[in-house]
C-alpha cells in the first residue's frame, strides 16, 4: 500500500507540471494572437484613412470653390475649436 502512494504522488506532480506549460504555452499563444490583432486594426485604420483623404480633399476644394472669400473667413471663425 505503501509502494502506490508515491507512484500517485509522481503521476499528481507530473500532471500538473504538464498543465501548467499547456498553460504557458497557451499564455504565449494568445498573446501572438492579440498582437496580430492589432497590427491587423493599425493597418485596417491606415487603409481607411488612405481611402477617406480623397474625398476629403474634394470636398475641402468644393467648399473653397463654392464659397466666397468673406464666407470663408467666417467659416473658419466659427469651426474652429476654441
Amino acid at each position: 500500500m505503501t509502494e502506490g502512494r508515491p507512484d500517485l504522488a509522481r503521476a499528481v506532480v507530473d500532471a500538473s507540471f504538464l498543465s501548467q506549460h499547456r498553460s504557458r504555452a497557451y499564455i504565449t499563444s494568445i498573446r501572438a494572437d492579440i498582437a496580430q490583432i492589432r497590427r491587423a486594426i493599425a493597418a485596417s485604420h491606415e487603409l481607411l484613412k488612405r481611402h477617406r483623404q480623397p474625398k476629403l480633399d474634394e470636398a475641402l476644394r468644393d467648399e473653397r470653390h463654392l464659397c466666397p472669400r468673406s464666407m470663408q473667413k467666417l467659416s473658419s471663425l466659427c469651426f474652429e475649436p476654441w
